[in-house]
């Protein structure tokens, strides 16, 4: 059988706005496009973005490719004129499928797409999205998502409001968990892990939290739930917050500078890869009540360094972290609150959450992600 050749978008990964920074959607291009080299099943031809800014850019890299309008133009000329993004025809003459990975789907003319919809969070949620352009995004995004001829959702809890808010035909959608790297699996020695930790002035022990600074983190209300803890549990287990400043956040701001200033709470706007991997090691640890995720990276990532997990038993969270994580109301401060302390106070429960998490975080493979992404490639090949 014939190597399929995939048009992957890898926009994600390439942007120079970006500055390296990769976010859930990211990991997840880069872990795909891992795997089909390492398959030798599928050629992956890599969409680098759209515009002339990327045409340079698609050079670089073996069989890259860049549409040459941005995709807002690209877009709009597509549903004005129902003509395919130009552009299209060249590179249906190169693919089999193309591959949306991150909501910026192409119409082709002469070849499938496929689009993984990795949540419906700005059409069923607005308030929790980026609010720059969102009604122009949004009529984008449903329009776009009408061009599928398969979507690909990382959670099951997704499908309904993938179905209700992209008004995607539900035979079309197909259910595909994400995976966790094997490295997460990896113990770091003590003392490299002591020194990474270190650098950002951490000791082991620490409540951590790890996400984008926006209102769906739920960052207001973990805090107001750190800060009902006694102090004695503050005093040995600060909170770590990981993650880059979003929006939404300005009111929160100056009670965290003000926990930072006392070293109750440390804020990591960026870390590298290895050294985040270090932190969630440290931690005593992962505190994750977020209001809404399509899968929940950060859950996996902690069962798989051997870490316990508080989360919120909505959306996604349940169907990922199973019975391997204490699940709160993320809306009920006292709750998260309680939860935290008998994470800092119940060894024996760490204990077991970590054992269970363990075997969890096994369920989720990136192999697996791709083979079954494959499947999907080759199913709509063949119609």
């Amino acid at each position: 059988m014939a190597n399929l050749r995939i048009g992957l978008s890898v926009r994600k990964l390439c942007n120079p706005d970006f500055n390296g920074q990769v976010d859930g959607i990211g990991v997840y291009t880069r872990h795909l496009w891992q795997q089909f080299d390492a398959s030798h099943s599928v050629d992956v031809h890599p969409i680098v973005g759209f515009g002339r800014r990327y045409g340079a850019l698609a050079s670089t890299y073996p069989r890259g490719f860049a549409f040459p309008l941005n995709y807002g133009a690209s877009g709009a000329l597509a549903i004005v004129s129902k003509a395919p993004f130009p552009g299209a025809r060249w590179l249906a003459q190169r693919i089999d499928v193309y591959h949306a990975t991150d909501y910026w789907i192409p119409k082709l003319s002469g070849v499938p797409v496929v689009a993984t919809l990795h949540d419906a969070i700005p059409l069923s949620n607005p308030e929790w999205a980026t609010p720059q352009h969102r009604a122009v995004k949004n009529f984008f995004m449903r329009a776009a998502a009408q061009w599928a001829d398969a979507v690909i959702t990382v959670s099951a809890a997704m499908v309904p409001a993938v179905v209700e808010q992209f008004r995607v035909p539900p035979e079309r959608v197909t259910v595909i968990h994400n995976g966790v790297d094997d490295e997460w699996f990896q113990r770091i020695p003590p003392e490299t892990g002591r020194t990474m930790l270190a650098r950002h002035g951490l000791a082991p022990g620490y409540f951590l939290t790890v996400g984008t600074l926006q209102p769906r983190k739920n960052l207001a209300r973990l805090f107001g739930a750190y800060r009902a803890l006694p102090d004695r549990i503050r005093s040995e287990h600060p909170l770590v917050i990981v993650g880059q400043m979003g929006w939404g956040m300005d009111d929160l701001l100056p009670a965290i500078r003000s926990a930072q200033a006392v070293g109750e709470v440390f804020w990591l706007d960026y870390v590298l890869d290895a050294e985040l991997r270090a932190i969630f090691q440290g931690a005593c640890a992962l505190v994750f009540p977020s209001l809404y995720e399509g899968f929940g990276m950060p859950v996996v990532e902690a069962f798989a360094s051997g870490v316990p997990v508080l989360t919120s038993n909505v959306s996604a969270l349940p169907e990922v972290a199973g019975d391997a994580a204490l699940q709160v109301d993320p809306c009920d401060v006292e709750a998260i609150r309680d939860a935290m302390l008998r994470l800092a106070e119940n060894s024996a429960l760490c204990a077991h959450l970590v054992a269970a998490g363990s075997l969890r975080a096994k369920r989720f493979s990136w192999q697996t992600c791709a083979e079954q992404v494959a499947g999907v490639y080759r199913k709509v090949a063949r119609t």
